[in-house]
């Protein structure tokens, strides 16, 4: 009698495919050195495979980000439209509810939110033609800042700070920029 092949252990739906989570980290690799097409690349390649790829998701979208910064006024309308795509789908496949504060492993989709709301704050300021299209986008920065934890960095929200100060600028609400960076302003009075 034949001995059977012992059976294939099958992967489970919520269990990293090894050959997917290889390319991602290939991809945050080329991000690291400031290959950023190369990166979005890898990054797109992850998401045709796991299109709900929480590391892809978020570096797609900050390498698109990064890399239409120098597209015309057209291409770049068409990169943020993109980038924006990638932050909602960030932002649904990472409930806030389901995430614990005091949980190490939610620091980084709680960091993937920030990210996703703080662009959605940040293109809505660029594409701002009323006071109330900057009130719009100061409700976005303040949901991304709201999304904090004891166990984030202490500069975890510092950029996103800025865009809030960016916000409150446009919106004519210069006291309540400074008073979010009164750091600044005593660097400014040593100088």
């Amino acid at each position: 009698m034949a001995k059977k092949a012992p059976a294939k252990k099958k992967r489970a739906d919520s269990d990293p495919n090894p050959k997917v989570e290889l390319v991602a980290r290939r991809g945050s690799e080329l991000a690291a050195k400031g290959d950023y097409s190369n990166a979005l690349a890898h990054f797109e390649k992850v998401l045709s495979v796991d299109p709900k790829h929480l590391y892809a998701l978020y570096g797609a979208a900050h390498c698109k980000s990064l890399l239409m910064e120098h597209l015309s006024t057209g291409e770049r309308d068409a990169a943020i439209d993109g980038v924006l795509a990638l932050c909602h789908r960030l932002i649904l496949r990472t409930p806030e509810a389901s995430l614990d504060p005091d949980k190490k492993e939610h620091v980084f989709p709680r960091e993937t939110l920030r990210f996703a709301w703080d662009k959605i704050a940040s293109y809505a300021l660029d594409r701002a033609k009323t006071k109330r299209d900057l009130e719009v986008a100061l409700g976005h920065i303040d949901h991304c800042l709201s999304l904090t934890s004891p166990l984030d960095p202490k500069n975890a929200l510092a950029n996103y700070i800025d865009t809030k100060v960016r916000i409150l600028l446009r919106i004519g609400r210069k006291d309540d920029a400074l008073a979010l960076k009164p750091e600044r302003k005593s660097r400014r009075s040593l100088g």
